[in-house]
């Protein structure tokens, strides 16, 4: 077998490796902390009851923290809320489709940097959230 075949069977074979640890570790991420995320969803739809949709995106930007595990909980939290709060069309007024990639991801940015967001990974992804529940709201 000539030298190229096998440098890009080890590199195909690390690759599928990689991919088996990465889904291996998440999964058992995911089984630990099944229960924190599931109560996270809840207490957002609990907090969401009598309140409209934006204060449910402020709280939510509340609960960032910087780390992965804040990320998932705020937008965990913040779906659960949208999905039980009254709604808000001014929250809406200025989201585009999440169809129009490039549009809304912009969006995002402007809008956590109007926010004074630091965490603008955590941001984007809590927005993200926002701009599907507008989606559906049109």
């Amino acid at each position: 077998m000539p030298t190229w075949a096998k440098v890009l069977l080890t590199i195909v074979a690390i690759m599928i490796a990689l991919f088996i640890a990465v889904g291996f570790v998440g999964y058992h991420w995911f089984m630990k902390n099944k229960d924190q995320l599931m109560a996270t969803r809840k207490e957002g739809i609990a907090y969401g009851n009598g309140k409209d949709a934006a204060a449910c995106v402020d709280e939510g930007l509340k609960k960032l923290g910087g780390g992965l595990t804040s990320q998932i909980n705020a937008k965990l939290f913040v779906e659960g809320c949208l999905s039980s709060a009254m709604p808000s069309p001014a929250l809406c007024a200025n989201v585009p489709p999440p169809s129009e990639i490039m549009r809304a991801a912009q969006w995002s940015v402007d809008e956590c940097r109007r926010r004074g967001i630091s965490d603008q990974q955590g941001c984007s992804q809590v927005m993200q959230s926002v701009a599907q529940y507008c989606q559906k709201q049109r």
